[in-house]
């Protein structure tokens, strides 16, 4: 009932003004349906004929309902100015398979697979063109054979260019073709809502230049937080965004959750194979990806680019010196599984008029709700403990022929990159972050973050603060187990700031530090409270406090288990990791399983305060603080 009652409040959420459409509508009493099929009851023939009959200023939107007694319906639908849902049915004309409520106030549940096809095939043009000011649902129907050929065509299955709203409910589209979104493209002359609910899949779709799944732009918002719901196996075959294309001032709230397939997947581009996110001349671009689900968080997977951005890509626009910016913000996400020469995972690019440099902002579960509401008010929930969540792993950034080429993570001339709770496992690349040239006074940190058990040809972390760049900032991090090939740990020029970290990395030297030209002199590291197996390679000077060598002894790193251990087994056995470090106002205020940091562990003495280092807290376990342990092993801490 909760799951039910969600649902219900999203899609009134997002579409308050179809809300308002039905404002003339009486509880309980049927709508008007309108019957389109070949049998003797049905009054309409044509899925137009129906169209054209609906009054553009009913107060009580009708039903069409279609029959599946053509297969497909080849029609090329044009709806201007109005309001209605379109239904696929089974059943003749008056005898819907929906139910004998189907033409109730509510309509029934719909089935999990389309009822109805209608096709654009041989028609050179969209299969649904919507004008004006109209409110749209499509249910239970399959959207395919839009092929459009010309270079400026848009919206091969569906192009909507008129105000108001477009729902899609356990519908398809499916094997359309249009130079600017394949699948469907949002390009209102006002405000627009596009809302995929339950079981609408945008597939197999492609774009000749950009948005082969969707492509939005203006001033439309896309909600797509429903089960069951995916753009996946679309292909942006010139430019930007094989699954979805964000050109500014559009927006996406992303929190779709499904058990056998991903939110966003299997989709290909030249750039953002997954997602592409672009400010434009009208505004900045924004996607928010969340999870609406507690054990199975959103998922953005085995996308690929062909040049930059497997799973995402951003890019600024700077025209007359006034940027545009590009903006992820991630909550309780999974980017997993994606694939590009750089920025397999994320790639932040750049944009400049030819005076001042504009870059792009990462954002992962940020202070901040990045948006006109909260993500919590459309659905969004935390992560269920032990889920995988907060993750980017098993990414590739290869060359053609397999060969590291960039880096999982890569932030080219950046606005922000804010990072609190991030997991690296399973990536292959060059490096797994690039942090180059951040702005000046921009937000700079990765905090409570995990990079472990990645294959780097070169050092896992790449930071140059440039010229007027500030400092990158890491804090509470574990860097561990990782197979390096050639390099160091982290690579920094100029500033560079280390703090409350972990690094066991066995025969790897820590840190190559290099100060070029900057700002502010000496641009040194700022190194304290750290454990790593190596100190030699940080720099001597009174930035540098409170570092020794040695093993964490985390409970179980060949198996991949990084969290700090204390018990008790003839003796007390605790890991030098726990309760090391003072409390620092503006560090990661919550481990990577989201417990408070700066617990106590009362029978671990304390070093210099009692954060541990580390992208885990020892979260104690207090009924046994006088437990004796003689011959059992007794975990004190969780």
């Amino acid at each position: 009932m909760v799951t039910i009652c969600r649902t219900c409040v999203l899609a009134c959420a997002s579409l308050f003004c179809w809300s308002q459409a039905h404002a003339g509508c009486v509880i309980g009493v049927p709508h008007p349906t309108f019957y389109v099929g070949s049998d003797n009851q049905c009054k309409y023939a044509k899925i137009q004929d129906a169209i054209t009959d609906v009054s553009p200023t009913a107060t009580c939107p009708p039903n069409i309902v279609v029959t599946n007694e053509h297969q497909p319906w080849n029609e090329a639908l044009t709806i201007t100015g109005r309001s209605f849902t379109l239904i696929g049915a089974t059943g003749g004309c008056g005898i819907s398979s929906l139910g004998a409520s189907a033409t109730a106030d509510i309509p029934a549940a719909a089935p999990t697979s389309p009822q109805a096809t209608i096709s654009g095939a041989g028609l050179n043009a969209p299969v649904i063109t919507i004008n004006g000011n109209s409110h749209v649902t499509l249910q239970n129907l399959e959207i395919t054979g839009g092929n459009l050929t010309g270079q400026n065509s848009e919206g091969g299955g569906i192009f909507f260019n008129g105000t108001g709203s477009l729902t899609l409910n356990a519908t398809t589209i499916d094997g359309n073709q249009a130079a600017y979104g394949g699948g469907i493209d949002m390009s209102p002359t006002g405000s627009a809502t596009l809302t995929l609910q339950a079981n609408t899949l945008v597939l197999n779709n492609t774009a000749g230049i950009s948005g082969g799944g969707i492509r939005i732009e203006g001033a439309t918002r896309m909600f797509m937080l429903a089960d069951g719901s995916s753009v996946s196996f679309n292909d942006a075959q010139f430019d930007y965004g094989g699954g979805i294309e964000i050109l500014g001032p559009a927006r996406a709230d992303i929190g779709s959750s499904a058990v056998f397939v991903s939110a966003v997947s299997n989709n290909s581009a030249p750039y953002g194979g997954g997602i592409a996110i672009l400010g434009s001349s009208g505004g900045s671009a924004v996607a928010r990806l969340f999870s609406t689900s507690a054990t199975q968080p959103v998922l953005i997977s085995n996308n690929s680019a062909s040049g930059l951005g497997g799973a995402v890509y951003l890019k600024p626009d700077a025209q007359n010196d006034v940027d545009t910016n590009a903006t992820l913000c991630a909550y309780n996400y999974r980017i997993d599984s994606n694939a590009a020469p750089d920025g397999a995972a994320i790639y932040a690019d750049y944009d400049t008029d030819n005076v001042v440099l504009y870059g792009s902002s990462v954002y992962f579960n940020p202070g901040n709700d990045c948006g006109p509401e909260s993500p919590a008010s459309l659905g969004a929930v935390a992560c269920a403990v032990g889920t995988p969540c907060n993750e980017v792993s098993d990414n590739d950034a290869v060359d053609g022929v397999g060969n590291p080429s960039g880096a999982i993570i890569s932030m080219n001339t950046y606005l922000a990159l804010a990072v609190e709770r991030l997991e690296m496992r399973g990536n292959h690349a060059a490096q797994m972050i690039t942090a180059d040239d951040p702005w000046e006074d921009t937000t700079n940190y990765l905090h409570g973050c995990l990079i472990a058990d990645n294959h780097s040809a070169h050092e896992l972390i790449h930071s140059d603060s440039g010229y007027f760049g500030d400092a990158l900032t890491i804090a509470n991090c574990t860097l561990a187990n990782n197979t390096i090939d050639n390099g160091y740990a982290i690579f920094a020029v100029n500033l560079f700031t280390l703090t409350d970290t972990i690094i066991d990395q066995p025969g790897i030297y820590t840190m190559d530090h290099v100060e070029s030209a900057c700002a502010t002199a000496p641009c040194l590291v700022s190194a304290s409270y750290l454990m790593s197996n190596d100190i030699s390679t940080l720099p001597s000077s009174s930035n540098i406090l409170a570092i020794v060598p040695g093993d964490p002894l985390f409970v179980d790193s060949a198996n991949g288990n990084y969290h700090l251990p204390a018990y008790l087994q003839n003796g007390l056995t605790a890991s030098r990791a726990i309760d090391f470090a003072p409390t620092v106002s503006g560090n990661a205020a919550h481990d990577l399983d989201g417990n408070a940091y700066d617990q106590n562990v009362q029978v671990v003495p304390d070093l210099y305060g009692s954060r541990d280092l580390g992208a885990y807290e020892a979260v104690p376990i207090t009924d046994r603080l006088f437990a004796d342990g003689f011959g059992d092993r007794i975990s004190l801490v969780h």
